[in-house]
């Protein structure tokens, strides 16, 4: 090998174990700069999660209407540390998109639950969690259905079993339905007394009301809604009478309020004035307790994690004769620290529950207040 070949090959070699040191560097700096991320990020995670005060004052955070407070990134359920789930469980956590720096480190998300439990993924939750905002139009429903859907996998809070993948987009698969069946059944509404006082009700409301003079009124059913009290409404029972009504063009209904008090019926014209009075002759027949019973007992069935007396009555709605076989009960679930806090906070929920005591989970609807 004559010198300049030798010159040659010494600087291939060089060449090759620069090359070598660099993709070595590549490949090596990712995972470092995310172990570094990780092991930053559990300290900050379990401080905050392990401290009670703190967690109770990000709680009243969000509890907060309009708190207008910088970290809040959508109200009542998500701030950059917290997820609060409507059955009042909770994780603390960080969240890194590589969108965002150090651009190194690819999606993770790591936090604490509620439970004690640690939990990571790599669910694409984005910059500032905004996926998370888009996808959830209310806050999650249980930690539980939380974890399923974004692929949060268990683990111990220490180890590197948390820079594992997961899976990218979130499970939109719906899990099998559940059905409660209660050892009770509530009894069809009885409001016969108003459906026959309604009846005469509706020829005098073509006679006398401008509104509906020249109608055809057909009473078809009664709807009944009590609403309980609460702190920050009144008790209240309304009666509405709805009729076929074949003058009009499009929809064909007409309802005429009635106010019901000392067991004299007052219907009201399209304007709210007196129309017409009667005595009744009965009285509602509601199974309001068995109601109540089941719809709270349907609640704790689908989600254990929900401390029944939390619960508390805002509304039943029902119609005479039973329209869809259901009655419509709201239930209101307080804030877990209602107690501590000056704003009302809750979450209202809306059960039908079957004439024959069932109560399907699809029949449940979450509405955050």
């Amino acid at each position: 090998m004559n010198r300049k070949t030798k010159a040659y090959f010494v600087a291939g070699v060089v060449l090759l174990g620069i090359l070598a040191v660099a993709f070595a560097s590549l490949a090596w700096y990712p995972k470092h700069a995310r172990r570094a991320w990780k092991e930053a990020a559990l300290p900050e995670i379990r401080q905050l999660a392990d401290d009670s005060n703190w967690v109770s004052r990000e709680i009243h955070s969000l509890g907060a209407t309009n708190s207008g407070q910088g970290h809040i990134i959508a109200e009542r359920w998500l701030s950059d540390h917290m997820i609060l789930m409507q059955d009042g469980e909770w994780l603390v956590y960080k969240s890194h998109c590589g969108k965002e720096a150090p651009h190194r480190v690819s999606d993770i998300f790591l936090a604490k639950g509620s439970n004690g439990k640690w939990y990571y993924s790599t669910c694409h939750f984005c910059v500032g969690m905004c996926v998370l905002v888009m996808l959830q139009d209310t806050p999650p429903i249980d930690l539980a259905t939380f974890a399923r859907v974004y692929h949060l996998k268990e683990f111990d809070g220490v180890s590197d079993a948390c820079l594992l993948p997961t899976q990218t987009f979130p499970d939109n698969s719906q899990e099998p339905a559940r059905i409660f069946t209660a050892n009770i059944k509530p009894a069809p509404p009885d409001l016969s007394f108003i459906r026959r006082a309604a009846i005469t009700a509706g020829l005098a409301a073509t006679n006398s009301d401008p509104d509906l003079k020249g109608h055809s009124l057909t009473l078809n059913l009664i709807r009944y809604s009590h609403r309980f009290p609460q702190s920050d409404s009144p008790e209240r029972t309304a009666y509405e009478a709805i009729y076929c009504d074949d003058t009009l063009s499009g929809g064909n209904a007409t309802g005429i309020d009635i106010a019901v008090r000392d067991n004299v019926a007052c219907f009201k014209s399209q304007k709210g004035q007196s129309l017409w009075s009667c005595t009744l002759d009965g009285q509602p027949k509601i199974p309001e307790e068995a109601l109540k019973t089941i719809a709270t007992k349907a609640i704790t069935n689908f989600w254990p994690k929900i401390d029944g007396s939390r619960l508390s009555l805002d509304e039943i709605v029902c119609c005479d004769p039973l329209g869809g076989n259901n009655y419509s009960v709201n239930l209101r679930l307080a804030s877990p620290l209602v107690e501590k806090s000056s704003i009302t906070t809750y979450t209202l929920i809306e059960v039908g529950v079957g004439a024959n005591g069932t109560v399907e989970e699809s029949d449940v609807h979450w509405h955050f207040r």
